[in-house]
C-alpha cells in the first residue's frame, strides 16, 4: 500500500537538546483498489478458458462475481485516487493562494463525482478556471464504466424481452466498448448478464488506467501507476 509521510519522529542524542517529532502517515488506496480490479480480471480469463465451449452452467456465477468485482474496483479507482490528490492541497498545489484553494475545496466538493473533483485539480494547478477533464483520452470510456457500476450498485430488474429501458440503453452504450459472454446467446442484450466477460474486463481496468494517464499529462503530475504496470496486467 502506498503512505504519504508527512513528519518523521526524530530522537536526539543530547540530552536538553533531544527532540522527539511524532509521525504521521496516509495510506493511499487507488492503486490497491487498480491492482485488485486486474486480479479479478486474470481469474475471469482463466475461468472462462477452463470451460471453454462448455454450456453455460452455474461456474458463470464465478465470473459474474469476478467481473463485478473488477467494475467496482476499478471505478473505486478513480474515486480514491481524486480523494487522494484533493486531501493533499499542499502537496497537490505548491504555490497556489491559500485562500483560493481553501474556497475551491470547502464548495461542497465531497458529494461531487471524480472527474468533478479531477477537473478543480485541473483548474488550480494549471490556474484556468475553465479547465475539465472532458477532452482527457479515455474519458468517455470511464463515464461508460461508471454507467456500469452505478447500474450494478443500484440495480433495478427489468423484464428481459422488454425493450428502450434503461438496461437497453446501457447495453446498447456497452457494446461499443466490449464483446459479451460467450458462454450467454448473442441475442441476450448485455446488461444484466451478457457484459460479464473478460473482454468486459480486459477493457476496464487500461480504461481506467489511461484515463489517469492523461489527466497527469495535462496536470504536469507523475505517473503513479506506471511503475507498477506489470502488476495490472488483466490476463
Amino acid at each position: 500500500m502506498q503512505r504519504t509521510t508527512d513528519a518523521v519522529r526524530a530522537q536526539g542524542t543530547e540530552g536538553a537538546d533531544s527532540a522527539d517529532f511524532s509521525a504521521r502517515t496516509k495510506a493511499h488506496f487507488s492503486l490497491q483498489h487498480l491492482l485488485a480490479a486486474a486480479a479479478f480480471s486474470r481469474e475471469v480469463a482463466e475461468l472462462e478458458q477452463r470451460h471453454a465451449g462448455e454450456p453455460f452452467g452455474p461456474f458463470f456465477d464465478d465470473i459474474l462475481a469476478r467481473c463485478t468485482a473488477v467494475v467496482l474496483s476499478a471505478t473505486a479507482c478513480v474515486e480514491a485516487y481524486a480523494n487522494e490528490l484533493l486531501l493533499d492541497p499542499v502537496g497537490t498545489f505548491p504555490g497556489t493562494d491559500a485562500p483560493l484553494r481553501e474556497g475551491y475545496l470547502d464548495s461542497g466538493l465531497e458529494r461531487r463525482p471524480p472527474h468533478e473533483k479531477l477537473a478543480v485539480v485541473l483548474q488550480l494547478r494549471l490556474r484556468d478556471v475553465s479547465a475539465t477533464c472532458e477532452g482527457l483520452h479515455g474519458h468517455k470510456e470511464v463515464g461508460d464504466l461508471a454507467a456500469l457500476r452505478n447500474a450494478l450498485v443500484h440495480f433495478k430488474p427489468e423484464w428481459m424481452d422488454a425493450t428502450a429501458g434503461p438496461h437497453d440503453k446501457l447495453s446498447e452504450r456497452l457494446a461499443k466498448r466490449f464483446r459479451g459472454s460467450p458462454f450467454l446467446d448473442e441475442g441476450e442484450r448485455l446488461f444484466p448478464r451478457r457484459w460479464a466477460s473478460h473482454s468486459c474486463t480486459s477493457w476496464a481496468v487500461p480504461a481506467v488506467l489511461t484515463y489517469l494517464q492523461a489527466f497527469e499529462d495535462v496536470a504536469g503530475l507523475p505517473h503513479r501507476f506506471e511503475p507498477h504496470r506489470d502488476r495490472l496486467a488483466t490476463g
